[in-house]
């Protein structure tokens, strides 16, 4: 497990460093399950309701994914690493990503927005190559406020991509990541 050096951010009032994207828990959830404008069977956003404290790690403190065994068109892929989590551009199909430590990710910037479903900003992930040339992803895209009850959203899409690292084949649900382990978290000295 890897340990970060403690710090204080002065983050935007909410304790990230961006501003959350606040709309209805309808238009929230009418965007689960699309995919972003413009990039049909590159990813599906879909969305995890989490309770605030416990959706901060997924931008603060995530070190590392790791990926469960995925069955897909009579092929086993399993992943002998776990992917780094990093952060950087959205370049639209594979974006600039660098590591960067806890007090780094100040910079982390999504640009999400619903209508149209697009992220022009950063986006967080981690990568694992397979055992048959193809990754497995997992990305943040942001965090979603639900203004009529309250909720937060992680923004999120995952899924084993084919060797060309854009093209979706199969999604690896959220639940599939946690009930792995699949998500190791930085502890602090």
């Amino acid at each position: 497990m890897s340990t970060a050096d403690p710090f204080n951010a002065a983050g935007r009032r909410n304790g990230l460093p961006f501003t959350l994207l606040a709309a209805t828990e309808s238009a929230i959830n009418a965007v689960d399950g699309n995919t972003f404008a413009g990039l049909s069977g590159q990813a599906v956003l879909r969305k995890k309701e989490l309770t605030f404290d416990n959706i901060l790690p997924y931008i603060w403190n995530l070190y590392s994914v790791a990926f469960p065994n995925v069955t897909y068109a009579g092929d086993t892929y399993t992943f002998a690493s776990a992917g780094i989590y990093k952060m950087g551009q959205n370049t639209g199909a594979e974006a600039d990503l660098t590591a960067l430590t806890p007090k780094e990710r100040v910079v982390f910037d999504p640009e999400l927005a619903l209508s149209p479903l697009t992220n022009s900003g950063d986006v967080a992930a981690a990568r694992a190559a397979s055992n048959l040339d193809f990754t497995a992803r997992f990305d943040v895209h942001g965090i979603c406020f639900a203004t009529d009850t309250s909720k937060y959203f992680l923004m999120h899409s995952s899924g084993l991509y084919a060797d060309d690292g854009v093209t979706l084949e199969v999604e690896i649900p959220f639940d599939d990541i946690t009930n792995n382990n699949g998500f190791t978290f930085y502890t602090y000295s």
